[in-house]
Order: C-alpha cells, then sequence, then structure tokens
C-alpha cells in the first residue's frame, strides 16, 4: 500500500502530478476517495465515492461523479 484509502487532496507530494489530475473528481462532486496500490513496478489507484462505494479506476469514477453532477442540475 502506497497510500491508504483517503481525500484526494491528501496525496502525498511524490504524486503532485495524480493529485492534480484526481482534483477534477473532487470539483464535480466533492468527497472522493482514492487508495494507491503497488501492483509490481506500477502504482494503481482506486477510488470511492463519498458514499464509500468502490469506483475502480480513475475513469469510472469519473463517469460516476459527471452522472452524480448532472442528477444534481448542476
Amino acid at each position: 500500500m502506497v497510500y491508504a484509502r483517503g481525500p484526494i487532496e491528501g496525496l502525498p507530494e511524490a504524486f503532485a502530478s495524480r493529485k492534480e489530475r484526481f482534483a477534477e473528481l473532487d470539483a464535480l462532486q466533492p468527497g472522493w476517495l482514492v487508495e494507491l496500490r503497488e501492483r509490481g513496478d506500477t502504482v494503481d489507484a482506486v477510488f470511492f465515492s463519498p458514499a464509500g462505494e468502490r469506483a475502480g479506476a480513475f475513469a469510472a469514477a469519473r463517469r460516476a461523479a459527471l452522472q452524480w453532477k448532472q442528477r444534481a442540475g448542476a
């Protein structure tokens, strides 16, 4: 485990570029959580909705956040 499940804004400085990219989720729907896991030579990001549901990869989390924003009428 590189970064235990926590807020996107709490990502370590070593992951600053990911933090900037992932911030879009919180802009769409506040409260997203991310977990960074080592997988061989790579680090995978797994996202969890503000309700605590596992969304998976960034693309899936972004789709979920966009759908939430559309339903909210924002």
